[in-house]
């Protein structure tokens, strides 16, 4: 198992931040350069149990299930991906300055994925970075 962990602090409420990051149209626009496209595979409003399927670069087509969503304060997808199985949970934490957000991503390899595993987080970690700057970015440009 790899885990790997990203914190930001933005000047934003967690209100404000869940909603934007949880949404995964939002994503389509601060995550433009890894989420090409999305589709909700369930109906109704985004909670916990709703499904997507992304396209995403470097991974392919993915689809993914919010296995907690607990606004403001946390979420996490959960999914299926050739490697293996992915959790990642987004945290929001209120501070005076605006709000801690901290995700962390694990990854519980299969099969011949195990041996790779360890070489794997330094690509995780980049991404989970690019993933906080991304979203630093949107908002300052809002």
């Amino acid at each position: 198992m790899v885990s790997v962990s990203d914190s930001i602090v933005l000047d934003r409420s967690p209100a404000e931040l869940f909603a934007i990051v949880a949404d995964p149209q939002s994503q389509l626009i601060w995550d433009a350069e890894s989420l090409k496209q999305v589709e909700a595979l369930t109906p109704g409003p985004l909670g916990k149990g709703s499904r997507y399927r992304g396209a995403f670069s470097g991974l392919g087509v993915v689809e993914y299930e919010y296995a907690e969503y607990e606004p403001p304060t946390r979420f996490a997808h959960r999914s299926i991906v050739r490697m293996g199985e992915i959790y990642h949970t987004f945290e929001f934490e209120p501070l005076p300055e605006g709000t801690r957000l901290t995700h962390t991503s694990t990854l519980r390899a299969r099969g011949l994925w195990r041996l790779l595993a360890p070489m794997m987080r330094r690509v995780m970690q980049n991404r989970l970075r690019a993933m906080s700057i991304a979203i630093r970015d949107y908002l300052a440009a809002q």
